[in-house]
């Protein structure tokens, strides 16, 4: 029985992702879609050693990358330089990789021109439908040309892809916008969004407004509109450590509601989790930040000119946050949050951002600089230090950009 041609072509068609450990396949036989797919169960056992890898810095590959550069230009002396159907598909690959900083790229181009070259100048279809083994290799010819068009397609939708950073009160994307480079300025129904590039990333940044209901619409609306690859959350915070301080960072590991909760008859009041309305599951309690980007943040925080306030260096804190339709400004609750849940800030946005990223697969992070402590002074604190606390996160959130 001769199997499907949808199914002869995916175990037939070249794959546009490239590696140095290609080669080997390659020359052991491996030439077709099989190969890959094999190769990819074989690497599922090592998923679990992901976060292990992940260690290590991308730095640390940069001198395997120029040898592997170095190995890759070694074969263009072999290169038919006189046949433009080898030449032409090789120069695409050559100049369009450092163009496209992408090797995938380059090569799934030339793969297209190769085979678009030979269907238009080489052997016509109808010449072909007189034998079976040439009609099988013009209809997985055609499947490859549809493949490859599919992942060039996929491959300029990642490049397209931009850093979404949401402040909730113009302070704290004042300084967002000052660097900001070639910035328009867009309107989707009642939100402004500021597009450009910071340190070279494409952003879109954006006010979200105070509290849950407005953050969660305003991100909502963002990725409806734009192709975002993860969403960076800053701004000020009420500080919950015993040891914080007014300009004090606070880097989420995660963040939580604190006021999505349950009350009991005996007067019991019980966190629980939201529910995802996708999927009709429990959400986590708590929606963990990507440890990337949480990890980028850390190693960062070094090389940030931070701005004392009333002389006071802001010391690091990494930990969960707590967010909720109130501003905190009481002992007693700023101290029941950090003893009962070891929050380290509370503020009102976060969770909601963290929760629509969560259920839309959204990388995200969420960085507070503390303008109070969240006590009985919070009001007087926050109106006068709200504004450096902000710049303060705010540079943070540069040094991440400038990868």
């Amino acid at each position: 029985m001769h199997s499907p041609h949808w199914l002869r072509g995916l175990r037939v068609a070249v794959w546009g992702t490239a590696y140095i450990e290609s080669a080997v396949g390659i020359q052991q036989g491996g030439r077709t879609g099989q190969t890959a797919i094999v190769a990819a169960f074989l690497f599922l056992p090592l998923m679990f050693l992901s976060p292990l890898v992940s260690l290590v810095p991308a730095t640390a590959s940069s001198i395997a990358l120029v040898l592997v550069g170095a190995f890759m230009m070694d074969p263009v002396k072999d290169i038919k330089w006189h046949n433009l159907e080898e030449a032409l598909p090789a120069f695409i690959a050559l100049s369009f990789i450092p163009f496209s900083y992408s090797i995938t790229q380059g090569i799934v181009l030339a793969f297209l021109s190769y085979t678009i070259i030979k269907i238009l100048f080489g052997q016509n279809k109808r010449s072909f439908s007189c034998f079976n083994h040439h009609q099988h290799l013009v209809n997985h010819s055609f499947m490859s040309i549809r493949i490859l068009f599919i992942i060039l397609f996929l491959s300029l939708k990642i490049a397209a892809q931009k850093i979404a950073i949401i402040g909730a009160m113009p302070e704290e994307i004042e300084l967002l916008k000052e660097n900001m480079q070639k910035m328009k300025v867009k309107t989707h129904h009642d939100l402004t969004f500021y597009e450009g590039k910071i340190e070279g990333q494409k952003v879109v940044v954006m006010k979200g407004g105070i509290g849950k209901v407005n953050a969660a619409y305003s991100t909502a609306l963002l990725l409806e509109k734009y192709p975002i690859e993860k969403i960076i959350f800053t701004g000020v915070a009420g500080g919950l450590h015993p040891n914080a301080q007014p300009g004090d960072i606070v880097i989420a590991d995660s963040v939580f509601h604190h006021d999505y909760v349950r009350y009991l008859p005996d007067n019991k009041v019980v966190s629980w989790p939201t529910r995802n309305i996708i999927e009709g599951k429990s959400n986590p309690f708590a929606f963990a930040c990507d440890t990337i980007l949480t990890k980028k943040a850390i190693s960062e925080v070094a090389l940030v000119k931070f701005q004392p306030i009333e002389g006071h260096m802001p010391q690091i804190f990494k930990g969960k946050i707590a967010t909720g339709d109130a501003f905190v400004s009481s002992h007693e609750k700023a101290a029941e949050l950090y003893q009962k849940h070891h929050a380290l800030a509370t503020e009102m946005e976060g969770a909601a951002v963290a929760q629509i990223a969560y259920q839309r697969g959204v990388k995200f992070l969420i960085i507070r600089s503390c303008s109070d402590n969240a006590n009985n002074n919070a009001s007087l604190d926050f109106k006068a230090f709200v504004k450096p606390a902000a710049e303060n996160a705010i540079r943070l959130v540069l040094r991440i950009l400038a990868e």
